[in-house]
């Protein structure tokens, strides 16, 4: 184990943080992904405690946007569903008696 990656851990894991944010602007959830940290890290260095704090919060509150933009999404699909939009139910048909 070494403490030497975490810097870059670190720099890597902000970066994946704004390329969430963008991707979350542009409502592309689809492609949101979430950040693996390298394997064999070890202890965070005290020193770069305050850094891994604010992007440990940054996450969590990117998490919170996604959390409410698909529960709006699963209640406008709900509302879709009953106003008779849905793919399943009852459609109107429509026959020309004329030809």
């Amino acid at each position: 184990m070494t403490t030497r990656g975490w810097p870059s851990a670190l720099d890597d894991f902000a970066r994946c943080l704004a390329e969430q944010e963008t991707l979350l602007v542009q409502e592309r959830y689809e492609d949101i992904r979430g950040f693996e940290p390298p394997v064999g890290l070890g202890p965070l260095p005290l020193e770069l405690a305050d850094q891994a704090r604010e992007l440990a919060g940054w996450s969590e509150q990117l998490t919170d946007r996604v959390q409410q933009a698909l529960s709006a999404t699963g209640r406008q699909m709900a509302l879709l569903r009953h106003l008779g939009g849905g793919a399943t139910g009852k459609r109107s048909m429509y026959l020309d008696q004329k030809a």
